[in-house]
């Protein structure tokens, strides 16, 4: 159950269920009674919440919400690879995941709640097949009979190498695909049908010896169209791709062949590392790290290149359902490098060992792969420190430090300058990760903008964790306009968590906008754990900007339980 006064009052339920080891499901149903508040908005920002009419009741007095997610296997033992997920989420309108609060429901920044349901089934020793249904419910000001639904989408996929150049010290085979992809588009209002794309391709991956590594491969793309209604809806966005349409054809097909190369190398070296070196000090500290010492660095370089073409192909007049809907002419270039450094950390006190350390000094550390995404603040913060052993047989080995730079150059921008606020040499993206000990990380992310010699985005992420439990975690991030340089974005989100006692906790998260010099939102809580760690109880006080909100939460969750939790909620509101 929960109250909030003057707003609102309600009740949450919960249900989980673990039918065996193959099949389970969870989910949650939120009424809301929102009478007490008499259709006031209570001073929740609807700028950019679609509104029908100048009246439009945002809300209704009942509320409803909730999820429904449901994974099923096979038993491995039948010998029948199928897999069933189902992944639902219901709002009764487009503010609730703004004032309900409950993220296990979604972000309150959502623009649309999403809900699919999947069979995925293995076809023999070479295929696939994946039939999916999607449903999206617009939370933003599009008007949700303009909404595309796949309702049904099916994908057949197949893949064989062969041999023709027998085994060759180039490592030379063809790997050919087979994809098929056909959607079943649904809308009240505006063009929709059937879609079917199928693309054949083959591919040819190479080395020469271990020092090069590379691949060349073609894909023909055939898309058809058939269309159950053809009018193009009069919506911005549709007529933004559409301009000069009224109706479309019924039937139409597009032909697409792609080429894609790519080509990379990797050089490294080990080092070792004295007993009494700095960065053995570094890496120690902190006594989850003691039970291992740095022992050797290994040191990689990845430089790679990646090439794609498209040739330019008429689709001015065809549906534009989704991303697919129009493949653009590219003639690009990407180049840039991956740089690691690994750390093989050996147990402190070896001699306590029965039996001695056997892994070579040089194939014990990974080897360099070309390629390697760089990662995102969630990956930072999520998998720190980036992190666990890496397939050691005494000790481990870590990442300690990456860096990844990449810069693309278009040479169709070059040629025919169609974007005269942009260059043919695209941003270069860096971003450098520093990961010495698991209980602590720095990122940085960066664009820099080649032509007009500026930063066009930083985001500076970092934890660190200390021996007594305690933890701080921030992120601050400016992003500007790529065409004028003015600022659209500088955020600074932290928090600090503190181990008061063995029994209580404190804790303080903030989120701030520098643009705008207001805070965004602020919370407190003070959490008092049970002796046998089977419930705990917080005291949270928190304010928000949309809706303007000041909290005081009290809630009682009890682990045993499956943390069914319980809170009364006052809310104090300027508006």
């Amino acid at each position: 159950p929960f109250i909030e006064t003057e707003t609102r009052t309600g009740l949450g339920f919960d249900y989980r269920q673990s039918f065996s080891r193959f099949n389970e499901l969870k989910s949650r149903l939120i009424y809301s009674d929102e009478s007490a508040r008499d259709g006031d908005l209570r001073g929740t920002n609807v700028d950019g919440v679609f509104a029908p009419r100048p009246d439009y009741q945002y809300f209704d007095n009942d509320r409803l919400a909730g999820y429904f997610k449901q994974l099923w296997r096979a038993n491995p033992e039948l010998g029948v690879p199928i897999t069933f997920v189902a992944d639902g989420h219901y709002a009764s309108d487009r503010l609730v995941l703004r004032e309900l609060s409950d993220q296990a429901l979604g972000e309150s920044t959502q623009r649309d709640l999403v809900s699919t349901a999947v069979v995925r089934a293995g076809l023999g020793q070479y295929g696939e097949a994946e039939l999916l249904g999607e449903f999206n419910q617009p939370l933003d000001d599009r008007d949700e009979d303009y909404i595309v639904q796949r309702l049904p989408e099916l994908q057949l996929s197949a893949q064989r190498s062969f041999r023709p150049f027998g085994y060759n010290p180039y490592g030379a085979k063809l790997v050919t695909k087979v994809n098929y992809l056909g959607d079943n588009f649904y809308r009240t209002e505006g063009y929709d049908g059937l879609r079917s794309h199928l693309v054949p391709s083959v591919g040819m991956p190479f080395h020469v010896s271990n020092y090069v590594q590379g691949g060349v491969e073609y894909s023909f793309l055939r898309t058809d169209y058939y269309l159950n209604d053809t009018v193009v809806p009069d919506i911005a966005t549709e007529q933004a791709v559409l301009s000069g349409y009224e109706n479309l054809d019924s039937r139409d097909s597009r032909n697409i062949g792609i080429l894609r190369a790519n080509l990379g190398t990797a050089v490294e070296r080990v080092f070792a590392v004295a007993p009494d070196s700095w960065l053995t000090t570094l890496t120690a500290l902190g006594s989850a790290n003691q039970s291992n010492r740095l022992a050797r660095l290994k040191h990689t370089v990845e430089p790679s290149v990646r090439f794609t073409y498209v040739p330019d192909v008429d689709q001015s007049g065809q549906p534009n359902f989704d991303s697919l809907g129009r493949i653009s002419q590219r003639s690009v270039v990407s180049y840039g490098f991956k740089s690691s450094l690994y750390g093989r950390f050996l147990p402190a006190n070896r001699s306590q060992s029965s039996i001695p350390e056997l892994a070579p000094e040089v194939t014990d550390l990974p080897s360099a792969s070309e390629g390697g995404a760089a990662l995102g603040q969630e990956e930072l913060l999520g998998t720190l420190g980036m992190g666990g052993p890496i397939g050691a047989r005494s000790g481990e080995v870590r990442e300690l430090t990456r860096l990844v730079v990449r810069q693309a150059y278009d040479f169709i921008e070059a040629d025919k300058d169609r974007n005269l606020n942009r260059n043919a040499f695209s941003d270069i993206a860096a971003n450098l990760y520093l990961i010495p000990t698991q209980s602590f990380a720095l990122g940085l992310e960066t664009n820099y903008n080649y032509e007009d010699s500026r930063l066009d985005s930083v985001a500076i992420s970092n934890h660190l964790f200390d021996d007594r439990g305690d933890a701080l975690r921030a992120r601050w991030s400016l992003v500007k306009d790529s065409d004028t340089g003015e600022e659209t974005l500088s955020q600074i989100e932290g928090g600090l968590e503190l181990k008061l006692s063995e029994r209580l906790r404190a804790g303080w998260y903030s989120r701030y906008d520098e643009l705008n010099s207001e805070s965004l939102q602020n919370r407190a809580v003070l959490r008092l754990l049970s002796s046998c760690n089977c419930w705990h109880l917080d005291l949270d006080y928190g304010q928000t900007q949309n809706p303007q909100r000041e909290q005081v939460l009290l809630r009682f969750t009890f682990a045993g339980l499956g943390d069914i939790t319980a809170g009364t909620r006052i809310d104090n509101r300027s508006n």
